[in-house]
């Protein structure tokens, strides 16, 4: 007799549908269903003690040596946790990047796992700018914090202000960073109006900026989804926008050009 167990359409609770909504596939049955919620509870089985093995590590090494010294460690555990979830990670346009100075970085933003991702597969030291509700997280946002990373609370200006000259405070030490312009994640897959604070930032710190895609994220795991579906991430570096490119033009200017950007390289 087959143990093999088949969920009918009827069987599956109405709120399993909400999570999948969004998922690329034009057709989601019951079947389908069923096999991406036992795929996906696999292998958040599988993640968890390691991402809880890693989280521990991480911290106990941040409180005893510098960031930098076990940032090449944190890299690699972050590409095996990619392929733990079989996520397989592509990179193109990386040839571009000089790997002796530091750059900002702006990406589009649809997962919670663009951050490890960037901190994972984006060459040299570089941590990014989360959001502030993020940070209250268990363990997630504490880790995030103890790494490195910037919150920022977008609901509060004096709050924006403070994240703003932590971050020209970490650029002033050489480090690379990556803004998520969108300020939050996408629930449409679609790119979102980009704010105009980041861009500030960037004519203030006298770095260069290079725009990303993270292609193929939306559909391994979304915002509107706890589910995360194996499949091929790509992180598509585009052309260096230098500093007298940046000085030349208005912050709006420079917002359109890195949105318009970033839009080719997803297309």
């Amino acid at each position: 007799m087959s143990n093999k167990i088949i969920l009918e359409q009827s069987e599956i609770p109405a709120h399993w549908y909400n999570i999948v909504a969004d998922m690329p596939d034009p057709l989601i049955t019951g079947d389908i269903l069923a096999m991406r919620v036992t795929t996906s509870l696999l292998h958040w089985v599988i993640a968890l003690p390691y991402v809880l093995g890693c989280f521990i590590l991480t911290l106990l090494l941040s409180f005893i040596l510098p960031i930098k010294s076990f940032d090449p460690l944190l890299k690699f555990l972050i590409k095996l946790l990619f392929r733990l979830l079989l996520i397989k990670i592509e990179t193109e346009g990386l040839e571009k990047i000089p790997t002796d100075q530091p750059f900002i970085f702006m990406a589009n933003h649809s997962s919670f796992l663009d951050v490890p991702l960037v901190e994972g597969f984006v060459p040299g030291f570089v941590r990014g700018i989360i959001a502030f509700r993020m940070s209250g997280w268990p363990l997630y946002g504490w880790i995030m914090g103890r790494l490195g990373n910037i919150t920022i609370n977008r609901d509060s200006i004096h709050g924006s202000i403070r994240s703003i000259k932590k971050a020209q405070d970490y650029l002033s030490e050489k480090n690379s960073l990556m803004i998520f312009p969108e300020g939050h994640r996408t629930r449409s897959g679609e790119l979102l109006p980009f704010k105009r604070l980041p861009f500030y930032l960037v004519k203030q710190s006298g770095l260069a900026l290079i725009p990303v895609a993270i292609s193929g994220m939306y559909a391994v795991n979304n915002k509107n989804s706890v589910l995360i579906t194996p499949g091929t991430v790509t992180i598509i570096f585009g052309n260096i926008i230098h500093t007298d490119q940046i000085d030349e033009l208005d912050v709006n200017q420079l917002r359109d050009l890195v949105r318009d950007e970033i839009m080719q390289l997803l297309n």
